[in-house]
């Protein structure tokens, strides 16, 4: 018995769809030189008329790390004296967008010089929210810095600008912060063309009439 179908009216058609992949980055902030990329710049606070944050070339610091050994060979730090300074202390502010950040400190023990403010007590505040604390008491028996410490960390971030503040207005004892970088995760999309066959109903065919064949068995 024939039937009919319209001629052409499937077909495959060869198209080229988009493709999106997911790409994460790891971009880094320099205490000095900040982010490379978007141009961003650690802002350092400190006392209104004061001027504590210092950086790698301080020739009158007492707690000096090698800046061979810090990231990019810079670093900024501050010591924080909370009965002589306000409320406001000192801090660090960090923006960034991504879904994940890193922060590393420098680290002091025993300081050659015998100052005793060697201690690192600090807090952070991620997008408003206190997010964490870090605390180092010095080594007495070493005056060996420690380098590339991560002090911070947060992960599963939503992929958008973030800000992440270090304090030490909290703590009732001198702390030395010494920043070295920090890196962040960054999101990115890549787009590419990926090739597939779809059946695609074509317009305005013709209507053909089709018999069946019958196979014979031979006899």
């Amino acid at each position: 018995m024939p039937y009919t179908l319209k001629r052409g009216a499937i077909a495959l058609l060869l198209i080229f769809l988009p493709i999106c992949h997911a790409v994460l980055v790891n971009r880094t902030i320099d205490s000095n030189l900040g982010d490379p990329v978007t141009n961003f710049q650690p802002i350092y606070h400190a006392t209104p008329g004061s001027d504590e944050w210092d950086d790698e070339t301080c020739t009158t610091c007492n707690i000096t790390p090698d800046p061979a050994a810090a990231f990019d060979n810079t670093y900024m730090s501050a010591t924080y004296f909370p009965h002589n300074q306000p409320l406001e202390g000192i801090n660090i502010t960090l923006q960034f967008t991504g879904v994940a950040v890193w922060v590393f400190f420098i680290l002091s023990n025993t300081n050659v010089h015998g100052n005793p403010f060697v201690s690192t007590h600090c807090n952070f505040t991620l997008d408003g929210q206190h997010a964490g604390s870090f605390s180092h008491e010095p080594d007495n028996t070493t005056t060996a810095f420690i380098y590339n410490v991560a002090v911070f960390s947060q992960t599963g971030l939503s992929n958008t600008p973030h800000e992440v503040i270090v304090s030490v207005n909290d703590f009732p004892i001198p702390t030395w912060l010494c920043f070295d970088y920090a890196i962040y995760t960054y999101g990115t999309f890549l787009y590419n063309l990926h090739r597939a066959h779809l059946p695609v109903v074509i317009a305005g065919a013709k209507q053909i009439a089709v018999t069946p064949r019958t196979r014979h068995r031979p006899p």
